[in-house]
């Protein structure tokens, strides 16, 4: 998960805040983050199967879509995990 700033004038962006998922949540779609009222993050790795098509081994667990709610600070609040086959899209404010 990334927040940027970007300076259209300048043509530039830096990072503010980025969190890397373990793993197992990576997806190749289905994905997204926003900032919550809190000012916690919600990512969504939202595969169904979390399967790679090409069976990359970094990719694959027993699970279908995963939110995970992380801090400023990078630790992990809440995580919802989802049966295999359960999708979703993006995740919205």
């Amino acid at each position: 998960m990334i927040e940027l700033t970007v300076n259209e004038t300048s043509m530039t962006a830096y990072v503010n805040w980025s969190w890397e998922a373990p793993t197992q949540y990576w997806n190749d779609y289905a994905g997204g983050t926003v900032l919550l009222p809190n000012g916690d993050y919600l990512g969504d790795f939202g595969n169904p199967t979390h399967q790679d098509p090409q069976n990359q081994p970094w990719n694959f667990n027993d699970t279908g879509a995963v939110l995970v709610e992380v801090n400023p600070s990078g630790q992990v609040v809440k995580t919802f995990t989802f049966p295999v086959g359960y999708y979703i899209y993006r995740v919205a404010w």
